[in-house]
């Protein structure tokens, strides 16, 4: 049996009013050694029954605690004017009846209560799980929404796959620019990339007579994403660099990874 288990079987309430056996017992008691919170439940529940056992408490006639101080015989009738008449009391049997009536209806009220807090922190829950599914399906949905738009894009009669391979730095690497020129739109796609060391970025850049200029830093880890990067419009080549994170203003030539040069003719 878990705590869930435990709250929702009633077994608490019972085992503080003292109506469970050795076993039901020992399964409340090592749940409540494991877990403070059930302790905390069991010591508020018992506190709500030591009130009410207070609050309902039946003092003595003052000749039972006079007999009782005086050792007295307690079957001795009472002397006229000591007391209530028997007449005008509650008979015992009621009285104990009532009290048990009483600790029952208390009880009742302490396991619907406990429950109806807990369904009401179940209710919580579920609505905190709600949102996180919901914020979770628009993140899945605007991720499928872009990559829907890539794919359009790449498709397009105008758009035109751009290999740069790696450099001497990193012969095996490679990646892919998809270059549309009529749309002045390019997304490169890093899958042939090594992934970069901590605290480095790749940055893409375009040699524009001779100037490099920065086309972005490449800021997903996801080497297979299409990453969208800036058109630079007369751009005569494609260079990815290592940079640190962040990017640089200048590239640094000496940790080129991958490069290629744009056909004069324009696609």
């Amino acid at each position: 049996m878990d705590k869930e288990q435990l709250y929702s079987s009633g077994l608490l309430e019972m085992y503080v009013l003292g109506l469970t056996d050795e076993e039901e017992s020992a399964k409340v008691e090592a749940l409540a050694a494991e877990h403070p919170d059930v302790q905390e439940e069991i010591e508020a529940m018992q506190n709500a029954l030591e009130r009410y056992a207070r609050s309902h408490a039946i003092t003595p006639p003052d000749r039972l605690q006079s007999q009782e101080r005086s050792g007295a015989d307690p079957k001795e009738p009472l002397d006229p004017g000591q007391g209530s008449s028997p007449s005008a009391s509650t008979p015992p049997l009621r009285r104990w009846i009532s009290l048990a009536a009483g600790f029952v209806l208390l009880a009742s009220c302490i396991y619907f209560f406990q429950q109806h807090r807990r369904s009401e922190g179940r209710l919580t829950a579920l609505k905190k799980d709600y949102i996180e599914l919901d914020r979770d399906c628009k993140s899945e949905k605007e991720q499928l929404r872009e990559a829907q738009q890539a794919i359009a894009f790449i498709q397009k009669e105008h758009t035109q796959p751009l290999i740069l391979e790696g450099s001497k730095l990193a012969p095996q690497a490679f990646a892919t620019a998809y270059w549309n020129e009529r749309e002045k739109a390019v997304l490169l796609c890093m899958n042939g990339m090594p992934a970069p060391p901590k605290g480095k970025q790749y940055q893409a850049w375009a040699d524009v007579e001779g100037e490099m200029v920065s086309m972005g830093v490449l800021e997903e880890n996801d080497q297979a994403a299409l990453h969208r990067i800036t058109y630079i419009p007369h751009a005569e080549s494609v260079n990815i660099t290592l940079e640190p994170e962040g990017g640089s203003t200048k590239p640094t030539v000496a940790l080129l990874y991958a490069n290629a040069v744009l056909p004069k003719k324009r696609f």
